[in-house]
C-alpha cells in the first residue's frame, strides 16, 4: 500500500501510516463539479439551504449506512456572490456550527511557495498542532509527470492542523483566497476530541475526487464535517445536528447579511418530501 504523503515539517503524529483512505467501491459515482467559478461575480442576493439524502456529493462520497439517519445539507450561494461576501457567509456558517467547547480540524492545499508560512506561524504561536504534507503523486509514470497538472501537483503542499481558535475559518479563507474560492475543497471537522485518523481523513478530502470519501468513523466521532464548495457555498454532514436547529442557524446568518433564505428539502416521511417554509429577512 502506498502512503498518503511525506511529512515536511510540523508537530508530528497527525497522520498515520494507513493508506486505505479513499478506497471507493465500484457502485459509487461522483457528479461533475459545478462550472462558472471565478472571483468576479455580482453580489449575493439570496441563500438556499438544501437538504439531500444522497451519499455521493460534489467532491466526495459518504460512507454511511443507507438506512441510518444522516443530515447532509448544502448552503448554496447561487454562484452569485463576490468572494468577500461568500467568505463571510461561509465563515459564519462554520462558526455557527462549532460549539464553544469543540476544536476545528482542517486542511488546506496550495501550490504556491511559502503559501502556508503565515498560518504556520499563527499555529506555532498558539501552540496548536500541525503538519505540512507533500502528497504522494497519483502516478509515477514518466509520461504523466510531463503533464502540466502533474507538475502543479508536484508543488502541492497540504497544511493539516487542529485549533480551538475562534474565527479560524474566516482567517483561513482570507489567507488562502485562491485555494478555497477557485481551486480546491477546504474541509473542516468539528469535534470535542480527536477523531480517529483525522489527519488522514482531511488529506483524503483534499485529494482527487474519484478517491475522496468521508468515512463513517469520523462522522460518528465528530459533531459535524463541513467542506467548502468553491464560490457555491458549503456542505455540512452530521449525525448529530438536527434539521430544525440548522435551519435556525442559517436563518440568523441570512438575517445578519440581509438576504432572503429558501429552504428545500429533505424531511422524508413515508416516501414523501416536504417543502420547508420560506424565510424572509426582517
Amino acid at each position: 500500500m502506498t502512503s498518503l504523503g511525506r511529512i515536511i515539517r510540523g508537530s508530528g503524529g497527525l497522520l498515520t501510516s494507513q493508506s486505505d483512505w479513499g478506497a471507493i467501491s465500484p457502485e459509487y459515482s461522483l457528479p461533475k463539479s459545478p462550472d462558472g467559478i471565478g472571483p468576479f461575480k455580482s453580489r449575493v442576493r439570496q441563500l438556499r439551504l438544501i437538504f439531500d439524502n444522497r451519499r455521493n456529493l460534489y467532491y466526495y462520497n459518504v460512507d454511511w449506512p443507507k438506512r441510518s439517519p444522516l443530515l447532509i445539507a448544502t448552503l448554496d450561494t447561487f454562484d452569485s456572490g463576490d468572494h468577500l461576501e461568500v467568505r463571510r457567509i461561509v465563515s459564519d456558517f462554520v462558526g455557527a456550527n462549532t460549539p464553544s467547547d469543540h476544536r476545528i480540524y482542517f486542511a488546506v492545499a496550495n501550490e504556491e511557495k511559502r503559501s502556508h508560512n503565515e498560518v504556520e506561524e499563527m499555529l506555532e504561536t498558539n501552540g496548536d498542532r500541525y503538519e505540512l504534507v507533500k502528497p504522494t503523486p497519483r502516478s509515477r509514470h514518466w509520461f504523466s509527470m510531463l503533464l502540466p497538472c502533474s507538475r502543479r501537483e508536484a508543488n502541492r503542499r497540504i497544511l493539516v492542523a487542529s485549533t480551538a481558535r475562534s474565527g479560524i475559518a474566516d482567517y483561513l479563507l482570507r489567507t488562502y483566497f485562491s485555494a478555497w474560492y477557485m481551486e480546491s475543497v477546504v474541509p473542516f471537522i468539528v469535534a470535542k476530541r480527536d477523531p480517529t485518523n483525522w489527519g488522514n481523513q482531511l488529506v483524503n478530502l483534499t485529494g482527487p475526487k474519484n478517491q475522496a470519501i468521508l468515512h463513517r468513523d469520523v462522522i460518528k466521532e465528530s459533531y459535524c464535517i463541513m467542506t467548502t464548495l468553491w464560490d457555491h457555498g458549503i456542505i455540512l454532514v452530521s449525525d448529530k445536528v438536527a434539521q430544525p436547529e440548522l435551519i435556525e442557524r442559517v436563518r440568523r446568518i441570512a438575517a445578519e447579511h440581509t438576504l432572503e433564505l429558501s429552504v428545500k428539502g429533505a424531511e422524508t416521511t413515508g416516501g414523501l418530501t416536504h417543502e420547508i417554509q420560506r424565510h424572509e429577512p426582517p
